[in-house]
């Protein structure tokens, strides 16, 4: 393995050469959006095995073992005719994202190792994707969400250990509720466990997990970022609507944190509440029905003109919220195609 990513490194300079080509033509080629596949409709949550039969019959590629100079130019010249399904397992963060660059927007589907590496992505003025939230962790998986493009759905295959190198120890629920949050609000296409439910303790609360956010899978993957709620000072937060929904999601802060030394995640003594209030301000014509938690407890929702406050109160790792929208826009959206073909229902 060592030997493999001593070579992956190497290649990744050779590819320095290619690059500019290869994405003028992955550019070329997305002026014109590929069609989703039937498999990445919907957001799913999964284990490893349950993705990887999803995929089956997808033309599959693990960069580690591939050409790295031949194969991003084979793709962009002449597809196969399955599907593509590029997986990456990396060595750093930087391998992460050069690979990423490159072959994302060749990919149907592009699946990584996601939440292990770090990062000092900060989110750039203007984001969307967790705006203004700078966590080592969240910096990285939000560039790759930028970098693989919008045109490729992504994956994130989530690890049961936390920190980096000798570091390591195995993950709290609460950290694995984060990473899930983090890569939902990220705008990823799925989100993948790591061994089956019967091989881990933690089973029985992922698939609690797993059941839940399948429900709203369909809608999810049609979402778009949006800035449409903003939270108290310090909350990370990151919103995605579509035509239907309004989803938000909320990190607790206490969880996923490196240490002084930057190589140890931090466990806190206690488990803390994570509280406060989120505050929606909806295009003219939206109104919200009705607000729940992924869990399905009813949200408080006090509204004044077309403001919505709604307190939240957790102690897991993340927490996702639910909102019902109807009416139509009657201005443009702070993404375009989330609100112009809004279905107007009433109350």
């Amino acid at each position: 393995m060592t030997a493999k990513r001593n070579n992956f490194r190497w290649m990744l300079s050779a590819l320095a050469l290619v690059v500019t080509f290869v994405v003028d033509i992955a550019s070329a080629q997305e002026t014109t959006a590929r069609p989703v596949q039937l498999e990445m409709e919907s957001f799913f949550v999964a284990t490893h095995q349950e993705y990887r039969a999803k995929v089956a019959d997808w033309k599959y590629y693990y960069i580690v073992d591939e050409d790295q100079e031949k194969l991003p130019i084979e793709l962009a010249a002449s597809r196969p005719a399955k599907p593509i399904h590029v997986h990456q397992c990396g060595g750093s963060s930087g391998i992460q994202q050069q690979t990423a660059k490159i072959f994302g927007p060749l990919a149907d589907v592009y699946s990584y190792w996601a939440l292990i590496f770090t990062s000092n992505d900060k989110p750039a003025e203007g984001s969307l994707i967790w705006p203004g939230m700078d966590n080592p962790f969240l910096n990285h998986a939000r560039k790759m969400r930028e970098l693989v493009g919008d045109n490729t759905p992504i994956v994130a295959y989530l690890f049961f250990n936390v920190a980096k190198g000798k570091e390591q120890r195995p993950a709290l629920l609460e950290e694995m509720q984060w990473q899930f949050i983090a890569a939902a609000g990220c705008g990823y296409r799925g989100v993948l466990w790591p061994n089956a439910y019967e091989d881990t303790t933690l089973g029985d609360d992922l698939k609690q997990i797993t059941v839940k956010a399948n429900r709203h899978g369909r809608f999810l993957a049609q979402a778009k970022h949006i800035d449409w709620a903003k939270a108290d000072k310090g909350q990370g937060i990151s919103t995605l609507a579509c035509d239907e929904y309004l989803f938000v999601f909320l990190l607790h802060p206490a969880y996923m944190t490196l240490d002084v030394t930057g190589n140890t995640v931090t466990i806190p003594l206690d488990k803390l509440t994570c509280e406060g209030t989120v505050t929606i301000t909806l295009p003219q014509g939206l109104t919200i029905r009705r607000g729940q938690t992924l869990e399905g407890k009813t949200l408080r929702l006090t509204k004044q003109d077309a403001t919505t406050t709604v307190p939240y109160n957790f102690t897991s790792g993340g927490e996702m919220l639910i909102f019902t929208l109807a009416g139509k826009a009657e201005q443009a959206a702070a993404v375009s195609g989330v609100t112009d073909a809004m279905n107007t229902e009433t109350e």
